[in-house]
């Protein structure tokens, strides 16, 4: 060693240190390799091998130690410079104007006269290869000036080996590690640097340069620049051309050609461990951390989600063969992981492919009222209406006028007879000529039309459809309390229907005229064959109204449901809809046939005065209803009497349209394969003589007017009173059931399966139900006044839409095994019952059917 110190190797070391020493403190000096050349560099690497390779072949352990000791003063002579260490020498560039050389570059402290901020004590490392003491306030420094120091040959004058070269650069500011780990690995600080030079921005990564390796291995990197956490975390950037090793990673084989593979696997798989539940990491005996810090493939960085400043525990690292950390799961970690991807897949998933179903959008709606529907005569506008969609007056046959008059429904089947244009359907139909209840009569001849109520106008996911059909009876009183709104079709879901038909004379006439006229030869039944066509309407058109023309449910109330249970036995309405609910029908059906209800009608049209049909046809539609007998127009609602005329039956068998009596199509099953139901309340008929002196009737009173009756003269009085109360409302009962209830229950046992409801749940102050309380809950129109009367409410609704949606009611299926079960019972809920004890006891007496009310 002390020949080594005299020869010439060691007199350029100590040239080498009178230069620095003669620096200006304030300065930092650092050396550059721009202008040596490659023999100078390789005699500096061979002299710094052959200086190594001695060192540790000397034996005398005091020799090494003071040369030990040397080296460290001769560095802590510099001030706050860089820390080198002697095995691998680590340099930090404070801009990318300052280059790395293999000799050691010292770094000082910043120029005072230099106003920005300088990181000259940043720079600083212990010879010991320690990190930097963090924390420093580094911009309180003066800044740095970068000091070319150029070697000169032995022969070179002093003043030529004193030549120095001095630019003042921007201060690189160096940053605390906020992730370091103090026992395994190294310290981002050791390769992370913040270059401030020119204006701009730099990332400067430094690895350890392995000795003999030529040219500079790092890169400056835009702040701009996007790492990946999983990659800093490890050491590890990725300039665009590969992958730049930082800290100890240095010496592990070069992997930025080895693709993008690896950095994208550890890009995902750390950041999942974050909102994972980690294990706590066993503790490290001290040889076991010996091992660990002077492992050559040991990551030099620590993860961010390890390092928690609550204190968190670590969770399991590995090596890998590539170099990389991997973090260890446990088999519930690994369900979370699976389950975390699936679901971010679904997402993704959902995201890309937009809205699921653009057709669940209504059609739009044109100034914020108006909307329009395709129908097979053209298009229609209807308009906006509590959130769905209102279309008034669609025509759906030809005008019954003229010589169209007494002719059978024809539908718009020609375009020579449609619309140009859109049809505005904005206004409100107007019913067919009709006579009232109090004798007035108003209406219109071409009245052929029908409203829809949808809430969407689309043809996904199409509705159920309810055609309502309603009149008092067969002579007027349409539609009745048969009216549906916008609102409740948006609100249940449900496509409505209601369709104007023609009544009295004009839609049910027979008479030998008529049917001389026409071939083939038949009249009467207009009425049918004008819901028949709006049926058919409805089957081709109701798609563009977002219904399903396959799930179309008749409702029909009084004269309404007689005419949906004539259907039933109609060869004509097969396909046209597949379930009905009947309410307070007649339970008679016609069964003369059509030359007997000729005969029948003669003398009401000899007092017309027409001997043809032409005169049928051009008679003013007023005179036509005003020579109406008055005991066709409405059916008594009283108890039977011998004093009564016998009521007009309007319904007849055509051959046509109507071939058979009901009970017998019924009972040969050769009916409509629907899904029936039928019901009425126990207050359907109420006498009009007593409705405005109800509070005034006493027991007496109901007592004398039973026993004035036929009943009376049978001698079944006694009998009623014991079934029925001396009461206005056991009066009503009982004329109730005699007229409407217990026939309609008569005739819904001559099918299977068709199940049966009373309303008994008392409505107004009088007590009694009411005629039209079930369909007036069904559509919205019953407005509850107490607790009791919102559960019926309820109940009805949730039968009768159950029926619509699903096609069955709660207790079908029960119903369906036992016959006996058959009957509900509605008051607050709808409870089963076996039967309707009373009605048995009149049709043991022959009282129902015969006297049943007659549409």
């Amino acid at each position: 060693s002390s020949n080594w110190r005299m020869g010439p190797q060691w007199e350029k070391v100590k040239k080498n240190r009178e230069q620095v020493r003669s620096f200006d403190p304030g300065q930092i000096e650092m050396s550059t390799t721009e202008d040596k050349s490659e023999d100078k560099k390789e005699i500096e690497d061979e002299e710094r091998e052959k200086m190594l390779n001695e060192e540790n072949k000397k034996g005398d352990d005091k020799q090494h130690q003071e040369t030990m000791e040397e080296k460290i003063q001769a560095v802590k002579k510099v001030g706050e410079g860089e820390v080198e260490k002697m095995k691998k020498a680590d340099y930090w560039e404070c801009s990318n104007h300052c280059h790395y050389s293999p000799q050691r570059s010292l770094l000082g402290s910043g120029n005072p006269s230099n106003p920005l901020p300088s990181a000259g004590k940043a720079c600083a490392k212990s010879d010991e290869g320690g990190d930097v003491e963090e924390g420093k306030d580094l911009l309180q420094e003066p800044p740095c000036t970068v000091t070319n120091v150029q070697e000169k040959d032995e022969d070179s004058t002093p003043a030529e080996k004193e030549t120095i070269t001095k630019r003042p650069t921007l201060a690189s500011i160096k940053l605390t590690n906020p992730f370091r780990k103090s026992k395994v690995g190294h310290s981002l600080t050791k390769g992370l640097l913040i270059n401030m030079n020119c204006g701009q921005a730099h990332l400067v990564l430094k690895p350890y340069p392995v000795p003999g390796e030529k040219g500079d291995p790092t890169t400056p990197i835009s702040l701009a620049t996007v790492v990946a956490k999983s990659d800093i975390s490890r050491g590890r950037v990725d300039h665009g051309d590969g992958v730049v090793p930082t800290g100890d990673e240095s010496t592990q084989p070069d992997e930025s050609h080895q693709g993008g593979g690896k950095r994208l696997l550890n890009a995902i798989k750390l950041p999942l461990v974050s909102v994972l539940p980690r294990k706590l990491k066993p503790k490290l005996t001290s040889h076991q951390q010996d091992k660990l810090e002077t492992a050559p493939g040991a990551a030099g960085l620590a993860s961010m989600e390890t390092l928690d400043d609550s204190g968190a525990a670590e969770a399991d690292h590995d090596q890998g063969e590539d170099g990389m950390e991997s973090v260890k799961l446990d088999a519930d970690n690994v369900t979370v992981v699976v389950i975390f991807i699936i679901l971010l897949i679904i997402i993704i998933a959902v995201a890309a492919s937009g809205p699921r179903h653009s057709d669940h959008t209504s059609a739009p709606v044109m100034d914020g009222r108006y909307v329009e529907a395709v129908t097979s005569c053209g298009m229609v506008q209807g308009l906006l209406e509590n959130g769905a969609f209102s279309f008034r007056g669609i025509p759906y046959a030809l005008p019954p006028v003229h010589e169209r008059r007494f002719l059978p429904a024809r539908p718009v089947d020609q375009l020579d007879k449609c619309w140009n244009g859109t049809f505005l359907a904005h206004n409100a139909s107007t019913p067919c000529w009709q006579v009232y209840r109090d004798g007035s009569i108003s209406g219109t001849e071409d009245c052929l039309t029908l409203d829809v109520h949808t809430p969407f106008v689309r043809y996904e996911n199409p509705l159920p459809v309810v055609v309502l059909l309603g009149a008092d009876s067969l002579s007027g009183g349409s539609p009745g309390p048969m009216r549906a709104t916008a609102k409740l079709a948006r609100s249940k879901e449900v496509v409505f229907v209601t369709v104007n038909f023609r009544l009295g004379p004009l839609g049910f006439l027979a008479t030998e005229y008529l049917t001389r006229s026409v071939k083939p030869q038949t009249s009467g039944n207009y009425g049918l064959s004008d819901i028949l066509t709006a049926l058919k309407w409805i089957k081709l058109n109701i798609e563009n109204f977002n219904g399903d023309k396959n799930a179309v449910t008749v409702f029909g109330h009084r004269a309404g449901g007689t005419l949906v249970t004539a259907l039933t036995s109609s060869k004509m309405a097969k396909g046209l809809f597949s379930r009905a609910w009947v309410s307070s029908g007649s339970g008679v059906f016609p069964g003369k046939d059509l030359a007997e209800e000729q005969m029948d009608n003669s003398e009401y049209v000899q007092s017309l005065g027409c001997g043809d049909a032409d005169c049928l046809k051009r008679l003013d539609v007023k005179e036509l209803l005003n020579k109406v007998p008055g005991h066709w127009r409405y059916p008594a609602a009283d108890l039977p009497s011998s004093g009564l005329p016998a009521p007009h039956r309007w319904l007849v068998l055509d051959g046509v349209i109507l071939r058979q009596h009901l009970s017998d199509v019924w009972e040969k099953d050769e009916g409509l394969p629907i899904k029936l139901v039928m019901g009425a309340s126990s207050h359907s008929d109420v006498p009009v003589n007593l409705k405005t002196s109800w509070n005034d009737i006493s027991g007496a009173q109901v007592e004398r007017y039973v026993r004035d009756s036929l009943l009376g003269s049978r001698g079944l009085a006694d009998e009623v009173f014991r079934r029925y109360n001396h009461s206005y409302s056991g009066l009503v009962s009982l004329i109730s059931d005699i007229r409407t209830v217990c026939p309609l229950l008569t005739l819904s046992r001559s099918r299977p399966g068709v199940p049966f409801y009373v309303v008994t749940h008392p409505r107004s102050e009088d007590g009694l139900a009411g005629v039209a309380a079930d369909v007036e809950a069904i559509l919205g129109t019953y407005e509850p006044r107490d607790v009791e009367q919102k559960r019926f409410v309820t109940a009805m609704q949730e039968l009768f839409y159950r029926f619509v949606h699903l096609g069955e009611l709660r207790r079908e299926e029960a119903e369906k095994k036992s016959n006996q079960n058959r009957v509900l019972l509605i008051g607050q809920d709808a409870n089963p019952s076996r039967d309707y004890p009373n009605c048995d006891y009149w049709i043991a007496q022959d009282i129902v059917p015969r006297y049943a009310r007659i549409d």
